[in-house]
Protein backbone atom coordinates (compact mmCIF):
# COMPACT_ATOMS: atom_id res chain seq x y z
CA UNK A 1 0.00 0.00 0.00
CA UNK A 2 1.35 3.41 -0.96
CA UNK A 3 1.21 5.70 2.06
CA UNK A 4 0.26 9.35 1.80
CA UNK A 5 0.34 12.28 4.19
CA UNK A 6 -3.06 13.34 5.47
CA UNK A 7 -4.39 16.15 7.62
CA UNK A 8 -4.17 15.82 11.40
CA UNK A 9 -6.32 18.89 11.91
CA UNK A 10 -6.39 22.68 11.87
CA UNK A 11 -5.62 25.69 14.03
CA UNK A 12 -5.73 29.47 13.88
CA UNK A 13 -2.35 30.99 14.71
CA UNK A 14 -1.39 34.67 14.94
CA UNK A 15 -0.55 36.01 11.50
CA UNK A 16 3.11 36.78 10.81
CA UNK A 17 2.14 39.04 7.90
CA UNK A 18 2.71 42.81 8.08
CA UNK A 19 4.44 42.60 11.45
CA UNK A 20 1.33 41.49 13.37
CA UNK A 21 3.39 38.91 15.24
CA UNK A 22 6.96 37.69 15.54
CA UNK A 23 8.68 35.32 17.92
CA UNK A 24 9.66 36.93 21.27
CA UNK A 25 13.40 37.53 21.51
CA UNK A 26 13.76 35.28 24.57
CA UNK A 27 12.65 32.29 22.46
CA UNK A 28 15.24 32.81 19.73
CA UNK A 29 17.77 30.62 21.53
CA UNK A 30 15.21 27.78 21.57
CA UNK A 31 15.49 27.49 17.78
CA UNK A 32 18.12 25.45 15.97
CA UNK A 33 18.61 28.38 13.59
CA UNK A 34 16.40 31.42 14.22
CA UNK A 35 14.49 32.82 11.26
CA UNK A 36 12.26 35.87 10.98
CA UNK A 37 9.46 34.95 10.83
CA UNK A 38 9.98 31.67 12.72
CA UNK A 39 7.05 29.31 12.15
CA UNK A 40 6.45 26.28 14.35
CA UNK A 41 3.87 23.71 15.28
CA UNK A 42 4.61 24.55 18.91
CA UNK A 43 1.96 26.79 20.50
CA UNK A 44 4.61 28.21 22.81
CA UNK A 45 6.57 29.44 19.80
CA UNK A 46 3.81 30.32 17.32
CA UNK A 47 0.76 31.20 19.46
CA UNK A 48 -2.85 30.57 18.59
CA UNK A 49 -5.31 33.43 18.13
CA UNK A 50 -6.46 34.34 21.68
CA UNK A 51 -9.34 32.11 22.73
CA UNK A 52 -8.81 29.43 20.07
CA UNK A 53 -6.69 27.03 22.16
CA UNK A 54 -9.29 27.09 24.93
CA UNK A 55 -12.02 26.43 22.38
CA UNK A 56 -10.23 23.41 20.94
CA UNK A 57 -9.30 21.99 24.34
CA UNK A 58 -12.89 22.16 25.60
CA UNK A 59 -13.99 18.59 26.38
CA UNK A 60 -17.49 19.25 25.08
CA UNK A 61 -16.07 20.29 21.70
CA UNK A 62 -13.89 17.17 21.61
CA UNK A 63 -16.97 15.09 22.39
CA UNK A 64 -18.90 16.82 19.59
CA UNK A 65 -16.03 16.14 17.17
CA UNK A 66 -15.25 19.83 16.62
CA UNK A 67 -11.72 19.13 17.82
CA UNK A 68 -9.71 15.95 18.36
CA UNK A 69 -7.70 14.69 21.30
CA UNK A 70 -4.48 16.16 19.83
CA UNK A 71 -5.93 19.66 20.23
CA UNK A 72 -6.59 20.35 16.54
CA UNK A 73 -9.87 21.35 14.89
CA UNK A 74 -11.32 18.63 12.67
CA UNK A 75 -12.82 20.97 10.06
CA UNK A 76 -11.45 24.40 9.22
CA UNK A 77 -14.76 26.00 8.24
CA UNK A 78 -16.40 24.70 11.42
CA UNK A 79 -13.49 26.20 13.38
CA UNK A 80 -14.12 29.60 11.78
CA UNK A 81 -17.84 29.44 12.55
CA UNK A 82 -17.18 28.28 16.12
CA UNK A 83 -14.90 31.27 16.66
CA UNK A 84 -17.56 33.64 15.37
CA UNK A 85 -20.30 32.11 17.53
CA UNK A 86 -18.03 32.38 20.58
CA UNK A 87 -17.08 36.00 19.78
CA UNK A 88 -13.44 35.16 19.15
CA UNK A 89 -11.84 37.71 16.83
CA UNK A 90 -9.94 36.07 13.98
CA UNK A 91 -8.86 39.26 12.20
CA UNK A 92 -5.21 38.71 13.15
CA UNK A 93 -5.22 35.01 12.40
CA UNK A 94 -3.95 32.70 9.69
CA UNK A 95 -5.24 29.19 9.08
CA UNK A 96 -2.80 26.37 9.78
CA UNK A 97 -3.17 22.71 8.79
CA UNK A 98 -0.95 19.89 10.03
CA UNK A 99 -0.21 16.65 8.17
CA UNK A 100 1.56 13.36 8.79
CA UNK A 101 1.72 9.93 7.19
CA UNK A 102 -1.60 8.11 7.45
CA UNK A 103 -0.17 5.04 9.17
CA UNK A 104 0.35 7.18 12.29
CA UNK A 105 -3.43 7.25 12.66
CA UNK A 106 -3.36 3.57 13.62
CA UNK A 107 -1.66 4.67 16.85
CA UNK A 108 -3.79 7.79 17.31
CA UNK A 109 -7.07 5.88 17.08
CA UNK A 110 -5.78 3.12 19.38
CA UNK A 111 -4.66 5.67 21.96
CA UNK A 112 -7.43 8.28 21.75
CA UNK A 113 -10.33 6.60 19.95
CA UNK A 114 -11.66 7.44 16.50
CA UNK A 115 -13.60 10.58 17.47
CA UNK A 116 -12.20 13.58 15.61
CA UNK A 117 -10.10 11.58 13.16
CA UNK A 118 -12.65 11.10 10.39
CA UNK A 119 -12.21 14.08 8.03
CA UNK A 120 -8.81 13.17 6.67
CA UNK A 121 -7.91 15.25 3.63
CA UNK A 122 -4.70 14.42 1.81
CA UNK A 123 -2.03 17.05 1.17
CA UNK A 124 -3.11 17.05 -2.48
CA UNK A 125 -6.68 17.81 -1.36
CA UNK A 126 -5.47 20.66 0.83
CA UNK A 127 -3.56 22.24 -2.04
CA UNK A 128 -6.65 22.05 -4.27
CA UNK A 129 -8.62 24.19 -1.81
CA UNK A 130 -6.02 26.88 -1.33
CA UNK A 131 -3.63 25.65 1.35
CA UNK A 132 0.09 26.36 0.84
CA UNK A 133 2.90 24.16 2.16
CA UNK A 134 5.52 26.01 4.24
CA UNK A 135 7.71 23.21 5.65
CA UNK A 136 8.10 20.41 8.19
CA UNK A 137 8.39 20.60 11.95
CA UNK A 138 8.92 17.69 14.35
CA UNK A 139 6.37 17.47 17.17
CA UNK A 140 5.59 15.64 20.34
CA UNK A 141 1.96 15.49 19.25
CA UNK A 142 0.61 14.69 22.68
CA UNK A 143 1.66 18.14 23.88
CA UNK A 144 2.20 20.05 20.59
CA UNK A 145 5.84 20.65 21.57
CA UNK A 146 8.44 21.09 18.84
CA UNK A 147 11.80 19.37 18.94
CA UNK A 148 13.07 21.90 16.42
CA UNK A 149 12.11 25.13 18.17
CA UNK A 150 10.60 24.49 21.58
CA UNK A 151 12.75 22.22 23.74
CA UNK A 152 16.00 24.16 23.79
CA UNK A 153 19.57 22.99 23.20
CA UNK A 154 22.81 22.55 25.05
CA UNK A 155 25.18 25.04 23.46
CA UNK A 156 27.91 22.58 22.46
CA UNK A 157 25.54 20.04 20.88
CA UNK A 158 23.52 22.82 19.25
CA UNK A 159 26.56 23.81 17.19
CA UNK A 160 27.06 20.20 16.13
CA UNK A 161 23.40 19.87 15.14
CA UNK A 162 23.61 23.12 13.18
CA UNK A 163 26.54 21.73 11.22
CA UNK A 164 24.45 18.72 10.21
CA UNK A 165 21.00 20.23 9.79
CA UNK A 166 21.11 24.00 9.15
CA UNK A 167 21.20 23.49 5.38
CA UNK A 168 17.89 21.63 5.62
CA UNK A 169 15.99 24.64 7.00
CA UNK A 170 14.02 27.08 4.87
CA UNK A 171 13.34 30.81 5.20
CA UNK A 172 10.69 30.32 7.94
CA UNK A 173 12.82 27.99 10.07
CA UNK A 174 11.14 24.73 9.06
CA UNK A 175 12.65 21.75 7.28
CA UNK A 176 12.44 21.78 3.50
CA UNK A 177 11.86 18.04 3.13
CA UNK A 178 10.45 15.07 5.01
CA UNK A 179 13.87 13.39 4.83
CA UNK A 180 15.57 16.24 6.72
CA UNK A 181 12.79 16.27 9.32
CA UNK A 182 12.91 12.50 9.84
CA UNK A 183 16.66 12.49 10.43
CA UNK A 184 16.37 15.33 12.93
CA UNK A 185 13.42 13.70 14.71
CA UNK A 186 15.51 10.59 15.31
CA UNK A 187 18.32 12.56 16.92
CA UNK A 188 16.04 14.69 19.08
CA UNK A 189 14.10 11.66 20.23
CA UNK A 190 17.33 10.16 21.51
CA UNK A 191 18.26 13.45 23.21
CA UNK A 192 14.88 14.23 24.80
CA UNK A 193 13.24 10.93 25.67
CA UNK A 194 10.49 12.65 27.69
CA UNK A 195 9.02 14.01 24.44
CA UNK A 196 9.88 11.10 22.15
CA UNK A 197 8.86 10.09 19.64
CA UNK A 198 8.96 13.30 17.63
CA UNK A 199 6.79 13.01 14.51
CA UNK A 200 7.64 14.90 11.29
CA UNK A 201 4.61 17.09 10.60
CA UNK A 202 3.89 19.06 7.45
CA UNK A 203 2.61 22.60 7.98
CA UNK A 204 0.27 24.34 5.55
CA UNK A 205 -1.16 27.87 5.82
CA UNK A 206 -4.19 29.64 4.40
CA UNK A 207 -5.14 33.29 4.69
CA UNK A 208 -8.60 34.02 6.09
Amino acid sequence: MKAKRICLGYDLRLSFRDGLWEIPSYLESQCLVYRKPQLSGDLGVWPAVPGVAELLENHENIWKGISNSLGFATDFEVLIESCKSNYISIDKGVGVAFTCFEENFIAFVERYGSRGFNLLLSEADLKKIGWSFVGFDILDLGAQISGLCGCGYKEDTKKELQAYFADGLNEVGLFKTYSWATRFASVRGLQIHTHAPFIPVGIFIKEI
